[in-house]
């Protein structure tokens, strides 16, 4: 078997494994052990190691934060939104200026998640922020244990951390007002328009927020592509009712290594086979076996299509603002 098609039978392996555990463990949504599995997939496994530990180090650390700043602010919409844009600004920024960038990101879009589950639905606080940490936990396990058992080691050095220069560190400034805006407008037309899945639209928009503009547009595009294949595929998949495990298995596992092949490809299209692998599996994994109806489906496929509509619009007003900005701050000294 080839390297590509190992790797995609291993990242999509290590996604059944933690659909199964999550299922086994009773978790609220198994859908995020699966995620976590096909994130941190990969043929490398010192870059396996590296990204599972930054994943379970930053989700563990923000659950408590998370849950705590619930617990203070709620009953305060108008605080927990601006605490959110505020968390999650930060998380971009911290993003390009550590060394543990990966567990930056993931902190600030853990937080986000504590901070929606806060205000959609409070009673249940504690046990999302609990099985968040399981679920993230189950995902990396299994990905670690397919890549153990079934993939290669190839060996590629991490690419280690390099400070950012004046200009890209303007540009992550930028990303953050960026996101914090479009935040801000989700929360508020959530507020006043009863949008689906609130929570899948926060976290797509943290998802395709870059500090390079060209490819923010270009991953949020790309994401309303894999949306479409991927959500598409497993929207399909879940209307045909397959009761049968064996059956969901085979056609789960069938879809996920059709994606990984694009996902870890040397293409143009990678971030569609990796977005398509996301959309594929919260269309796939619901509940504590294969889905019985399309319903919270076909929301929390809108909620992340509505997340890149807002990204792209905000992207839109803000541009020509933040274009004169960095022209200002970057213009040369006058002599003299």
């Amino acid at each position: 078997m080839i390297g590509g098609e190992r790797q995609a039978l291993v990242a999509a392996t290590g996604c059944w494994l933690a659909a199964v555990l999550a299922f086994w463990a009773g978790t609220s949504d198994p859908w995020w052990a699966c995620i976590s599995a096909w994130v941190v997939a990969n043929p490398n496994r010192d870059a396996l190691v590296l990204k599972s530990g930054m994943r379970v180090a930053g989700t563990l650390i923000a659950c408590i934060l998370g849950y705590n700043l619930a617990l203070v602010l709620e009953g305060q919409p108008v605080a927990q939104a601006l605490v959110l844009a505020a968390v999650s600004m930060a998380g971009i920024v911290m993003r390009y200026r550590s060394r543990f960038d990966y567990a930056w990101l993931l902190g600030s879009i853990t937080v986000a998640m504590a901070l929606v589950g806060s205000m959609t639905d409070p009673a249940t606080l504690y046990a999302f922020v609990v099985y968040r940490g399981l679920e993230i936990c189950i995902g990396v396990f299994a990905a670690m244990a397919a890549a153990l058992v079934l993939g290669v080691d190839q060996q590629e050095k991490p690419k280690g951390f390099e400070p950012g220069r004046e200009e890209e560190r303007l540009q992550a400034l930028h990303a953050a007002i960026i996101a914090g805006t479009a935040l801000l407008a989700g929360m508020t037309l959530w507020s006043w328009y009863d949008l689906p899945s609130i929570l899948q639209i926060v976290i797509s928009i943290l998802a395709v927020v870059d500090r390079d503009i060209a490819v923010m547009r270009a991953k949020s595009l790309q994401r309303i592509l894999g949306c479409v294949v991927g959500g598409g595929a497993g929207l399909a998949i879940t209307a045909m009712g397959v009761s049968s495990f064996f059956v969901w298995s085979i056609l789960f596992l069938a879809g996920l290594v059709a994606l990984a092949h694009l996902y870890h490809g040397r293409g143009a299209y990678t971030y569609v086979g990796a977005q398509g692998g996301f959309a594929f599996i919260l269309a796939m994994v619901t509940g504590t076996g294969p889905p019985d109806t399309i319903a919270p489906v076909v929301e929390r496929v809108a909620g992340m299509l509505i997340g890149v509509a807002i990204v792209l619009a905000v992207l839109a007003v803000l541009r020509p603002v933040l274009t004169a900005h960095r022209a200002a701050v970057l213009a040369p000294a006058p002599p003299g």
